[in-house]
């Protein structure tokens, strides 16, 4: 039941958006009558909650001792697996929620806040190492990195390949680098 329902809810967002998903259309898509949705989840906003909480896994942390190559491989789990993925397609329509609707908002600040919670690691590994400036603001080090990859993603539509994803890495490491 719990599939289904998610399942159907995630297609919803995909296919219609955010604006047109109602707990009737889940129940008829999902075969799952509205009484036992509402039993699980009160309303539409906990539904969008643990529908996309399950889209993906945790994105793993790398420690290889290299930042240059850990921020690669988080770039490229978050390129790959997110931004060019159904949960890139419905992301925008949940950032746009989040500017009305408080319930959104906590939604989209907690997402982001696991998703950004292992490049916020890397850079802190490698600011232990010695390899950032210890004068650096992690979380303002994490948007300067993931604000280029957004800006191409989102707001121009254009995928980002090797060549933009190793521009921006090398010129915040360099920029927030002892010696930058």
């Amino acid at each position: 039941m719990r599939t289904a329902v998610l399942a159907a809810t995630i297609d919803i967002l995909d296919e219609d958006g955010l604006a047109a998903l109602s707990i009737e259309q889940v129940a008829h898509r999902s075969g799952v009558a509205k009484t036992t949705i509402y039993r699980h989840w009160p309303g539409k906003p906990d539904l969008v909650v643990d529908a996309i909480g399950s889209m993906h896994d945790p994105m793993p942390t790398p420690n290889t001792g290299d930042l240059h190559a850990d921020l690669r491989e988080c770039f490229h789990g978050v390129r790959d697996t997110e931004l060019q993925s159904r949960f890139g397609r419905i992301i925008p329509d949940l950032l746009a929620a989040s500017q009305r609707d408080p319930e959104y908002a906590q939604l989209h600040k907690r997402l982001t806040a696991e998703r950004k919670q292992p490049l916020r690691t890397v850079l802190e590994l490698a600011q232990l190492r010695g390899q950032l400036r210890a004068d650096v603001d992690l979380d303002d080090a994490a948007d300067l990195l993931i604000g280029p990859l957004l800006a191409r993603t989102l707001l121009s539509r254009t995928p980002s390949d090797e060549k933009f994803l190793e521009l921006i890495i090398a010129t915040v490491v360099r920029g927030l680098s002892p010696e930058g």
